[in-house]
């Protein structure tokens, strides 16, 4: 396991006994082991929620999603951020946010220039209304229609 991912373990190891996220929980609390979705309202057990940062995280400086503009301090203060920005969402509600967002984050990352997009499978350049957008377990991708259905572009075997 490289460096960083040791760091980011104890740092979030850190942040779950943290005031501000206990802060948060007990504003969500109704009774004793219950608790309600910020989101659809919704009552649920204590392992039924997660408590979820309204402005995302985000990555750690040598992890694979990381940029020039990842640093630590500002991983470190979006982890530790007062309650108020903490929010208290049911598994199905916070399932649901990650996957829009990265649906949002496929769709920035195959941008070319306005209205252009590419399919980061094939490279095919595409328009808007061309694209796939798929939720995998690793992430979601902004596909074209032949990339989606398995089908290479070019291919013997392309149906036509």
């Amino acid at each position: 396991m490289e460096l960083h991912t040791h760091i980011r373990s104890a740092l979030r190891g850190a942040w779950l006994r943290s005031e501000n996220r206990n802060e948060a929980l007990k504003n969500a609390r109704l009774r004793r082991g219950i608790y309600r979705c910020y989101e659809c309202k919704k009552e649920c057990k204590k392992k039924e929620i997660d408590i979820d940062h309204i402005i995302r995280v985000g990555a750690t400086p040598g992890s694979t999603h990381a940029d020039e503009t990842t640093d630590w301090n500002g991983f470190i203060e979006r982890l530790f951020i007062p309650s108020d920005g903490l929010a208290v969402l049911c598994k199905q509600c916070h399932s649901n946010k990650r996957d829009r967002f990265s649906k949002a984050h496929a769709l920035a990352r195959a941008r070319i220039s306005k209205g252009v997009y590419g399919c980061e499978l094939c490279k095919r350049e595409i328009k808007r209304k061309e694209i796939n957008l798929v939720v995998r377990t690793d992430g979601a991708l902004a596909t074209c229609n032949y990339c989606e259905h398995g089908i290479i572009p070019g291919d013997e075997n392309e149906q036509g």
